[in-house]
């Protein structure tokens, strides 16, 4: 029977050679794949830049902008110039300021839109959004923990009070229903003359634990 083995080794070796030049293909496309990404982050980061520097340019541009003349001394003047002179001027100035369009306008005297431009109408204070008020169930429970007992008639004013209703008359079926809600959760707790007070220490550990 041959001997086979020196076959083997040389088999053996020839794998070894393929698993090297794998293992060599694989480290220089990776290196190139991170040198193609390395160039194309650093491109895109000049680029970012650039656009910082001139957004920067831009602000500064507009800030130092100079104002407008006064209208004035141009309504001095509309009624000498030319029709088509001051025409062509009021053009250019509107393209100057960045506005465009509002063709309507540009049909009407120049004198007349020049003098609405010039007074820009006052925008309207930002009103402070009001608070949200808290249902009528929970406001009747913090009077009632803040003040004590106090009678159904009380927290009846209360209510009307705090703007929940226009008056005694129209808060009574909705207090009366409200109230027997909360004694029967026993967020608070009735007294034998009929006001209401603070839940016990153990109605407010039942009801918790039942939440």
């Amino acid at each position: 029977m041959r001997d086979i083995r020196s076959d083997l080794k040389d088999r053996a070796g020839l794998i070894e050679n393929e698993i090297n030049a794998a293992q060599e293909d694989f480290d220089h496309q990776l290196q190139q794949l991170k040198s193609e990404r390395e160039a194309r982050v650093e491109g895109l980061r000049m680029e970012l830049a650039a656009i910082g520097k001139l957004m920067e340019a831009e602000y500064r541009r507009i800030s130092t902008a100079p104002e407008p003349a006064g209208s004035d001394y141009r309504r001095g003047h509309d009624a000498d110039e030319p029709a088509p002179a001051a025409e062509y001027r009021r053009v250019s100035e509107l393209q100057a300021s960045g506005r465009r369009g509002h063709h309507a306008e540009e049909a009407a005297p120049a004198v007349e839109y020049r003098r609405r431009s010039a007074t820009p109408a006052a925008e309207p204070a930002p009103m402070a959004a009001a608070p949200a008020p808290l249902p009528l169930a929970d406001f009747l429970v913090r009077r009632v923990n803040e003040a004590g007992p106090l009678s159904k008639d009380d927290l009846r004013q209360l209510a009307v009070r705090a703007g929940y209703f226009q008056d005694a008359e129209s808060a009574t079926r909705s207090v009366h229903a409200t109230l027997l809600g909360i004694i029967k959760g026993g967020r608070v707790r009735e007294l034998p003359n009929g006001a209401l007070a603070p839940a016990s220490m153990i109605d407010t550990l039942r009801q918790r634990r039942a939440v």
